[in-house]
């Protein structure tokens, strides 16, 4: 049976195709995680009139050095240890994708979404998509 997207959702009348990826190390996602039947099956949602997204779950433990600092130095938050998801627009994707000179989306980009967005909590061992469908649509 065919498996258009990882999963979907209907939320306040709104269709959701969703696509998740995990990235467990501390540098860029690389772009050929996610195929072009998988970006094509994203897009062909949005055309239908749906979202089709992507979320990467970034679970890593960061060096000192990796770790974002304020202008004088002071790091931006405490730990080094972060687990939260980056929600794309598949549009966004393929955007970031075509204009990039690297073959990924880099560590910076991955940690200015965390910082914007903030850590997604799990419920148990689960995450809330809600909290993170609404945390795309604020964007």
């Amino acid at each position: 049976m065919l498996r258009p997207y990882d999963a979907y959702l209907v939320l306040k009348g709104d269709f959701y195709a969703l696509e998740y990826k995990m990235h467990k190390v501390p540098r860029g996602f690389p772009f050929n995680r996610v195929s072009d039947k998988q970006v094509e099956r994203l897009q062909s949602a949005k055309r239908a009139g749906g979202q089709g997204l992507l979320l990467i779950n970034c679970r890593y433990q960061l060096s000192e050095k990796q770790m974002p600092k304020d202008g004088d130095g002071n790091l931006l938050f405490n730990g080094t240890r972060l687990n939260y998801v980056i929600v794309l627009d598949v549009d966004e994707f393929v955007e970031f994708k075509d204009a990039s000179a690297m073959k990924s989306l880099d560590l910076e980009f991955q940690l200015e979404q965390f910082m914007n967005n903030g850590i997604m909590e799990r419920e148990g061992k689960y995450w809330d998509i809600k909290k993170i469908i609404d945390c795309f649509g604020d964007n």
